[in-house]
């Protein structure tokens, strides 16, 4: 997203809702999906952060509520990506150990090259974990 802020796209989002002290938690507004997009149900006030990221000169203009913001979502996002890649790398072993080739005599396991892959997803898996798990030893922000 950083990336992408930096190549001139803009994100927005909608927590605001008047009268209601939880919008994040309790939202009173709906989104259904229709063509082209959603249509959402209330009201909510949008506004985008992307201006004031002045990514090379640091985070000028973020206050502590905006940076709460941002640690508890980025770790929430990164959370369900991590269960995600853990998914497919067990289903990817487990897969691996009885596909076959036509061409090969024993399981694709076997491969080289699958191996390697396989090793590749393993280590990149571990460096995460590690990473959540040193998280959790010295505390949430």
């Amino acid at each position: 997203m950083l990336r992408g802020a930096v190549d001139g796209n803009v994100y927005a989002a909608g927590h605001a809702e008047g009268g209601n002290d939880l919008p994040v938690l309790l939202s009173s507004t709906t989104a259904e999906r229709v063509e082209g997009g959603y249509r959402f149900n209330g009201r909510k006030s949008f506004g985008t952060l992307t201006p004031v990221w002045i990514v090379k000169e640091g985070p000028a203009g973020l206050d502590a509520f905006i940076l709460n913001i941002f640690a508890r979502c980025l770790m929430g996002f990164g959370n369900v990506y991590y269960g995600l890649a853990r998914h497919a790398f067990d289903v990817t072993v487990e897969a691996v150990k009885n596909k076959r080739s036509l061409f090969l005599s024993r399981p694709i396991s076997y491969h080289a090259e699958v191996q390697h892959a396989v090793a590749e997803m393993g280590i990149s898996l571990e460096g995460s974990s590690r990473i959540w798990t040193e998280w959790r030893r010295i505390g949430r922000p």
